[in-house]
C-alpha cells in the first residue's frame, strides 16, 4: 500500500456521524481500487518490457545467423569465381 493511503485509511471515524463514516468507507474503497489498478499496471508494464527484451534477443540471434550465412555465401562465391575464370 502507498504510504499516503495508509495514513488516510488509518484515521478512525467511528465516533462521528454516519454520513462521515459512509463517505470515509467510500473513499477507502476508491483508494483500494486505485491501488489495485496501479499494481496491475505495474505488472502489465513489467511483462511488456520483458517481452520486448526477449524479442530483441531473438532478433539479435536471427541477425547473427543471417550474417554468418551471408559470410559463408560470400566465401563460396569467391571460391567459385576463380574456377570460372580458369575454365574460360
Amino acid at each position: 500500500m502507498f504510504p499516503l493511503f495508509k495514513v488516510i485509511i488509518s484515521i478512525d471515524y467511528t465516533s462521528t456521524n454516519p454520513m462521515t463514516y459512509a463517505l470515509t468507507e467510500l473513499l477507502r474503497g476508491q483508494l483500494e481500487l486505485t491501488e489495485n489498478f496501479l499494481n496491475s499496471q505495474k505488472h502489465l508494464y513489467s511483462t511488456f518490457v520483458n517481452s520486448l527484451n526477449s524479442a530483441a534477443v531473438q532478433q539479435q540471434l536471427l541477425e547473427d545467423k543471417l550474417n554468418k550465412k551471408l559470410e559463408k555465401l560470400k566465401l563460396e562465391s569467391k571460391d567459385q569465381i576463380p574456377s570460372n575464370k580458369k575454365a574460360s
